[in-house]
């Protein structure tokens, strides 16, 4: 799950550029970045905002991940 704040056209933007290609079934071994950023630039915006959760608190935030807990996780890895 990839965790965002700001406005929606900014994360999708940002997520074709970066992410969005990898939940293209096709792609799991694509080997050229470029293919899979391909990819990601034709999935509609509404099919790329299910896979973010876009926070608007702190509390939204500590709510999401408490979700990974409830299913057993013990550990989370945050990039920024």
């Amino acid at each position: 799950m990839d965790m965002a704040t700001g406005s929606e056209e900014k994360i999708v933007k940002r997520a074709r550029r970066l992410s969005a290609g990898s939940t293209v079934r096709r792609m799991v071994d694509e080997g050229d970045s470029r293919e899979i950023e391909k990819a990601g630039s034709k999935l509609p915006k509404e099919e790329i905002l299910k896979n973010i959760c876009i926070f608007k608190s702190h509390d939204h935030v500590i709510e999401a991940m408490s979700q990974f807990r409830k299913i057993g996780a013990t550990q989370l890895i945050i990039g920024i």
